[in-house]
């Protein structure tokens, strides 16, 4: 889908020494070396890309599959106490915090499809409230120092 846009900028970096465009995101570097050696992340990954290759791309966006690769020691702690996690390079953070309910991530569902029965749950509904161009809901529980 990106091919002409990628050998293009390709091109760019061969002929003056840079792309003109951030190339990070289209970097195979990327990833970590556990999210490229744990072939079930790259299949559930990749399935997720396809699947929604057409979907409206927000700000806020989690990817739901390859979850739960590598976890912190207070990883149990914080999510008794209402975190809602993201991942970044395979690691799950603390992305805001609820503390009306628990917001496990659960295993990749594949969407329901191919025999896989949805998830659906706590989770999926926190994120979902992420998807927006505006301030997301978590931004108000969010407090700023007064220093």
């Amino acid at each position: 889908m990106f091919g002409g846009g990628c050998g293009h900028q390709l091109a760019q970096w061969a002929i003056k020494g840079q792309p003109d465009l951030d190339m990070f995101s289209y970097d195979i570097r990327r990833f970590s070396p556990k999210q490229c050696a744990n072939k079930a992340w790259a299949r559930e990954r990749s399935h997720e890309a396809y699947a929604t290759n057409y979907k409206i791309v927000y700000k806020n966006d989690e990817y739901l599959a390859g979850r739960n690769l590598s976890k912190g020691p207070l990883h149990k702690i914080l999510e008794k106490q209402g975190c809602v996690y993201q991942e970044r390079q395979s690691w799950e953070r603390p992305g805001f915090f609820d503390s009306s309910k628990t917001f496990p991530v659960h295993p990749y569902d594949w969407m329901g499809q191919y025999g896989h029965k949805s998830n659906g749950g706590e989770y999926r509904d926190a994120v979902n409230h992420e998807y927006t161009f505006d301030f997301s809901k978590s931004h108000k529980m969010v407090g700023c120092l007064k220093i």
